[in-house]
């Protein structure tokens, strides 16, 4: 196996805790996985320190989009709001580790989602074009920044 996919099953484990849970079981979507591969990657799986990282980045990830977006998750309902977090990170792996890029995506999916004219369809379009705002803003100054003598 190349060493990217061995890489991706594990960056699996610690962000997709359904992926987790299968290779713990020893199934694998990956064919060309050695022997040794299986058996360190299932092991990993189960091992807690894995697990609590899992928790810990899960962490990380939710308090970013509540600290970046705290108008709609104010306006939205918790479990509703809990179950399209849960959707959304099912369907999107983190890209960084600032993820303003995922709260803005996240504002615009709960606003395409929402009832028509509801007050979280306009606080959620709110906060997202805040954060388009501030990421224009900020590409502005890193490229004034890098052009500077």
């Amino acid at each position: 196996m190349s060493l990217a996919g061995y890489q991706r099953v594990l960056i699996g484990l610690l962000v997709q805790p359904a992926s987790a849970s299968r290779v713990a079981r020893g199934d694998f979507d990956e064919a060309d996985l050695t022997d040794c591969e299986r058996e360190r990657l299932s092991a990993a799986a189960r091992d807690a320190g894995v697990a609590l990282t899992r928790r810990l980045h899960e962490g990380w990830r939710l308090t970013k989009l509540l600290t970046l977006l705290p108008l709609t998750f104010d306006v939205g309902d918790d479990e509703v709001m809990a179950d399209r977090v849960a959707s959304f990170w099912a369907q999107r792996l983190p890209t960084s580790l600032y993820f303003e890029d995922e709260a803005a995506s996240f504002a615009q999916q709960v606003a395409r989602s929402a009832p028509p004219g509801s007050l979280l369809q306009f606080t959620a379009e709110h906060e997202a074009e805040q954060l388009a705002t501030s990421a224009v803003r900020r590409s502005r100054s890193v490229s004034r920044q890098d052009s500077s003598p």
